[in-house]
């Protein structure tokens, strides 16, 4: 162990790991009003991802057209090999966006992070608000 310990110091002589380490990950502290409705923006990251990652593997066996689209839906849940677990993520996916977004749109209501200088914040998330219950509408709609 003892020529490893040496190589570890020379290097950390050098790079200063060790001190990049104890400052940024083990000696970082929380502050004290950090709680869980912190998280929503990251959940809400989380299933946008899992929203396009689904949305372009339905994309493959999709058929936009008004006299194929619901058997292109049935084909997928039938199918395809997993195709049935693919379209409920999506679904259920666009769900929890709608409740995460309310959340999270709740939650800066009511600790005042919209208020000044986060003005444009707010006004941006409630764009983004609307614009993800249309594409949540357009979407329920295309099988039909």
């Amino acid at each position: 162990m003892l020529p490893f310990g040496r190589l570890l110091d020379w290097l950390d002589l050098r790079l200063g790991v060790r001190d990049l380490v104890r400052h940024n990950l083990t000696g970082y502290l929380l502050p004290r009003n950090i709680n869980a409705w912190y998280t929503l923006g990251a959940v809400l990251l989380a299933l946008f991802a899992l929203q396009f990652l689904t949305g372009v593997l339905l994309l493959v066996y999709y058929v936009p057209d008004t006299a194929r689209a619901f058997a292109s839906v049935e084909r997928i849940m039938n199918e395809v090999p997993y195709g049935w677990l693919i379209r409920y993520l999506h679904v259920v996916g666009s769900n929890l966006i709608i409740i995460v977004l309310l959340l999270h749109m709740l939650s800066v209501l009511l600790m005042g992070s919209y208020k000044r200088p986060r003005e444009l914040t707010w006004l941006t998330g409630f764009g983004l608000l609307n614009l993800g219950l249309i594409l949540c509408l357009t979407g329920y709609l295309l099988p039909w």
